[in-house]
């Protein structure tokens, strides 16, 4: 018998109604989980979840470490300076010392104001 082109066979169909079967099944499972999620995220907008006290003390205690952060980066900016600026002190009166300036130190105190440093 021809059964012309849109001929599928047996196994084919099977095949392909176990991959309805399974994506009817995950689309069950994935309507369940959004209704579990919405109901949760229902619960908590409609409890006012801003007075809590637990996400209170949480966001006090985010905002403290924020700013120990911040306090720790600008001290490290503030550190990283100095060290820059003494490298810079020591080398200029290396230079002068080498070249037998007459009171190195003095000397570099107005120099080391003039120089840049690039960021390597």
């Amino acid at each position: 018998k021809d059964y012309g082109e849109n001929y599928v066979s047996k196994s084919q169909f099977n095949a392909k109604n176990d991959e309805a079967k399974a994506a009817k099944a995950a689309k069950e499972v994935a309507d369940r989980e959004l209704a579990d999620a919405q109901g949760k995220l229902e619960k908590i907008t409609s409890t006012g979840i801003k007075d809590d006290a637990g996400i209170v003390a949480m966001q006090q205690r985010i905002k403290t470490l924020e700013d120990s952060v911040e306090a720790e980066r600008k001290a490290r900016e503030n550190a990283d300076a100095q060290r820059v600026q003494s490298e810079i002190s020591a080398a200029v009166v290396d230079s002068l010392t080498k070249r037998n300036a007459m009171d190195p130190k003095e000397f570099s105190k107005l120099i080391v104001g003039n120089i840049k440093v690039n960021e390597d």
